[in-house]
C-alpha cells in the first residue's frame, strides 16, 4: 500500500468510494479480499488506502475537513437497471 501523510493544512480533498459488499477472491492459490472502502483524493490520482472500516477511515482523513462519501452500483447492477428501464429518452 502506497504511503500518504495526510496533513490537517492539506488542501487535498478526499474521497472515500464505497464498492459495495466486500467479497473475497481467489487469486494466485488463495483468497484475497476486496475491500469495501476506497480513499483517494484529487491531486493524487491513485488510491491512498483500502479498508472494510469505514468509521476508521472517516476519523483518520476526516477529523478537520469534509469527507465525501461516494456510493457505486455493481457492474451487474448497472446492466440490469438498463435492461428494465422503460423510459426510452434516455
Amino acid at each position: 500500500m502506497p504511503s500518504y501523510t495526510y496533513t490537517a493544512d492539506s488542501e487535498d480533498y478526499i474521497y472515500i468510494a464505497d464498492l459495495g459488499p466486500s467479497p473475497s477472491v481467489f487469486f494466485n492459490g488463495k483468497y484475497e479480499p476486496i475491500y469495501r472502502y476506497a480513499v483517494w483524493n484529487d491531486t493524487k490520482t491513485k488510491i491512498l488506502e483500502y479498508s472494510d472500516d469505514l468509521q476508521f477511515l472517516r476519523d483518520k482523513y476526516g477529523t478537520d475537513k469534509q469527507v465525501k462519501v461516494l456510493t457505486y452500483k455493481s457492474f451487474m447492477e448497472e446492466q440490469t437497471s438498463q435492461e428494465t428501464d422503460t423510459d426510452q429518452s434516455t
